[in-house]
């Protein structure tokens, strides 16, 4: 976790505090403009509860990470606090979680220490009692969650969604926008504009290249952002050199091609 600057017009400093965004790097994410608005038009809106749902790799993660970051830096929005939550490694995050928590509220520390002996009940407990001193002043994304339903069992997620702030949901199941309270943001591959300035932008040596070459190269892989970043960082490494987008689709065609043959013969049909 790590803490920026927040100022705001004609008072004092405030800090910001972030949690869970250690790996995110602004410069590496293509803004999604228009979704990042929708976002922080909810911060202003009375509803505290926003389900980002799509499908795997159309940047959902990404995009949270984005906007928490935008808005706890914001001297419009309320919120100060913003935290990253990992759903399938939620024990974890909640171990690093308490003493960042405790930390901001200061005053008398709590003479338990957090570990891995540390009880879920009891690690659930700390970070509630911690939020609800803090309330009102938190963002927090529970980042890839499944569907409701499979919530209810799990006693770390215990009176999940929280109030007393606003929280996001980033899922693949729809059914969280159908929740009461909650709204919805359909996240989807990109936009031809934000796909073509993704590859200008991380594959410099296709600068010479017509927009149609490499639209082709984003159509292959289907405009998704996960996708197209993780082709982009390939095809922009010194260790491997595609000099058009055309090579690139070649290449991929070409060793489709040997799996798809390679799984033929594995099953004795090839």
């Amino acid at each position: 976790f790590f803490f920026s600057d927040k100022r705001q017009p004609q008072q004092l400093r405030v800090e910001s505090f972030l949690f869970g965004l250690d790996d995110f790097e602004p410069n590496e994410f293509q803004p999604r403009e228009a979704l990042r608005e929708s976002m922080l038009d909810w911060t202003k809106g009375q509803g505290l509860k926003m389900a980002v749902h799509g499908m795997g790799g159309t940047g959902k993660s990404s995009l949270a990470k984005d906007f928490m970051v935008g808005a706890c830096e914001a001297p419009e929005v309320r919120e100060d606090i913003g935290i990253f939550l990992r759903f399938h490694q939620l024990r974890n995050d909640y171990i690093l979680l308490v003493p960042f928590l405790e930390e901001i509220i200061g005053g008398e520390k709590s003479s338990r220490s957090v570990g891995e002996d540390t009880s879920d009940e009891d690690l659930r407990d700390r970070v509630h009692a911690a939020l609800k001193k803090l309330q009102g002043r938190w963002i927090i994304t529970m980042d890839d969650v499944g569907t409701p339903e499979s919530l209810v069992a799990n006693e770390m997620m215990s009176k999940f969604p929280w109030t007393k702030g606003r929280v996001v949901v980033t899922t693949r199941s729809e059914a969280w926008s159908t929740k009461k309270g909650f709204q919805g943001l359909r996240v989807e591959s990109m936009s031809e504009a934000e796909a073509l300035a993704l590859v200008r932008d991380r594959v410099h040596q296709w600068s010479f290249e017509s927009d149609v070459e490499v639209m082709r190269f984003v159509t292959e892989l289907g405009a998704f952002p996960l996708a197209l970043s993780q082709a982009c960082a390939t095809c922009a490494s010194d260790q491997v050199s595609f000099a058009t987008p055309s090579d690139y689709i070649v290449r991929q065609k070409d060793q489709s091609e040997k799996l798809a043959r390679w799984k033929r013969h594995a099953e004795g049909v090839g």
